[in-house]
Order: structure tokens, then sequence, then C-alpha cells
């Protein structure tokens, strides 16, 4: 913890969103790596965010390399712990991209979606923002992910469910959402 901590308290993360812009998918891998593991600090995931790297994460989001997308989206999981940052996410656009990445073949990034998607889903206000920037699809996308994903995937799957259908808004489209 204390390494993380001094990070960041020595100025590390500027120089870390800066990279955030590389053309070099190694140094982009491990930037988003790095700032997955900064961001298990709980002081850290504000000082992230205040610095200015949810837009470039997110945009990593639809990286080519399959590590970038993992990573960044392991980024943004982390991030979403904290009720300040669901909003920044949110206001930053982020939530389409977490839905279009549940269709992702990897694991791990389906997972670091649905977790993410579950923690903005905790906001009641977010939830409509969800079902309405995928137009109902997170719906289908999360029970395909129940139907065929790992235990682990299936676990985050039906908790994103679980917190979409927690109003009546969300309950009544998810009742109305062709899910075969």
């Amino acid at each position: 913890v204390e390494n993380k901590t001094a990070i960041v308290q020595s100025g590390g993360l500027p120089h870390l969103i800066k990279l955030l812009r590389s053309d070099h998918v190694e140094v982009l891998c491990n930037v988003c790596g790095c700032l997955t593991t900064l961001a298990t600090e709980e002081e850290n995931k504000i000082e992230i965010v205040k610095s200015g790297a949810l837009r470039p994460l997110i945009r990593l989001t639809r990286a080519r390399d399959v590590r970038v997308k993992r990573n960044s989206a392991g980024a943004l999981l982390n991030l979403s712990h904290i009720a300040a940052n669901r909003v920044s996410i949110v206001g930053e656009g982020g939530v389409p991209y977490l839905v279009q990445l549940l269709e992702c073949n990897d694991e791990e990034i389906q997972f670091y979606c649905a977790a993410a998607l579950s923690n903005i889903a905790v906001d009641g206000g977010h939830r409509s923002v969800i079902m309405l920037a995928s137009n109902g699809k997170v719906l289908i996308l999360l029970v395909r992910l129940i139907r065929s994903g790992t235990e682990k995937v299936q676990c985050q799957a039906c908790l994103a469910l679980r917190n979409l259908a927690s109003d009546g808004v969300s309950c009544m489209q998810f009742i109305c959402c062709e899910l075969t």
C-alpha cells in the first residue's frame, strides 16, 4: 500500500496520464496496468480521476490490443468503487464502452465490465443511463453471460442485473426486453 500512495504523492500521475497517449502498445498495456494497481488504493482513486485519466482510459477500451482493453477496463472497474468516480465515468460517456466490451471474448474483460456496470448501477439515476446508452442491449448481453460465461463472469452479470432491476423503470425495461 505504501508504494501505491508514494507513486501518486511523488507526482507520478501526470506522467502516467501523459503515457496514456502513447502509440506503443507495450507502454499502453503497462500504464493501464499501473493505473489499475494504483486504483486499488482508496485515496488514489479520486486523484487518478482528478488527474484526467478517465477520458483516455475510456478511449483505450477500444484499443486493438486485448491486453490494453483488459487493463483499461480493469482500471475503470477499480475507479468505479467510489460514487463520485461513477458520476464521472457516466459523465465522460464511459457506459457505452463498458456495455460494448461485454461482447468481447475475453473472460477478464467481461468480468471487469460487468462489475463496473454493476457498480455504476448502484446509483439509481445511472440505471436509466445504462439502459438508454445501450438501448436495452445491456440486458441481453448480461443474460448471455449468465448462460455461457464462466462462474466468475456469471456472478458479476447476475449482480449487474440485480442492480439494474432495483427500481420500477429498469424492471419494466427488463421485462419488456427480448432476451432470446
